[in-house]
């Protein structure tokens, strides 16, 4: 079943809906960051307790983008 928008209803969702896009994108630049953290890292001949720690610092942003 489909429903549709009036524009009033759409230009009331509208901030709500650019809120929760600009959050997204915060955290899908938060996992960039991090993974170019980790590459750096492994590139660099990094302890593999850093690399773990990077690893769990990025399955956790992923995490919470994916909630986002």
């Amino acid at each position: 079943m489909s429903s549709y928008f009036t524009v009033a209803q759409a230009n009331q969702a509208l901030p709500d809906v650019v809120k929760k896009f600009e959050a997204a994108l915060a955290r899908k630049n938060e996992v960039s960051k991090i993974e170019r953290q980790l590459q750096a890292s492994m590139s660099a001949g990094g302890s593999f307790k850093e690399y773990v720690a990077i690893k769990q610092k990025l399955n956790s942003a992923i995490t919470q983008f994916y909630r986002s």
